[in-house]
């Protein structure tokens, strides 16, 4: 379709149909272990995890696109890893689709 986009490693920014998160942020957010010291510390906020879907599904070549201190990118990095996603599609096949999610840290 016009709409899709690849950069030159067949990356794709924009795809028919984005990837889609297996159980929603509820899933991702039950793979998030809130580090002791920015629990203790106060420490809340969102941290923005960006990363590649590829055609199975997995995240890879995860960044950080905006963070929180001690130890809550790791934490946000490793929930994602975990989790599992559609993968994007254009044309009705599988990509490799540029992704951004983000992980709440909030002290209840």
């Amino acid at each position: 379709s016009g709409m899709s986009t690849s950069n030159p490693d067949g990356i794709y920014t924009v795809a028919d149909t984005p990837p889609e998160l297996i159980g929603g942020l509820q899933a991702l957010h039950a793979n998030v272990v809130y580090p002791d010291q920015a629990y203790q510390a106060g420490i809340q906020g969102r941290v923005y995890v960006q990363f590649v879907v590829d055609e199975s599904g997995r995240a890879r070549d995860l960044t950080i696109a905006k963070g929180l201190p001690m130890g809550c990118n790791e934490a946000a990095i490793r929930a994602v890893e975990l989790s599992r996603f559609r993968p994007g599609t254009v044309d009705g096949r599988a990509v490799k689709v540029r992704h951004t999610v983000f992980v709440n840290f909030t002290i209840e």
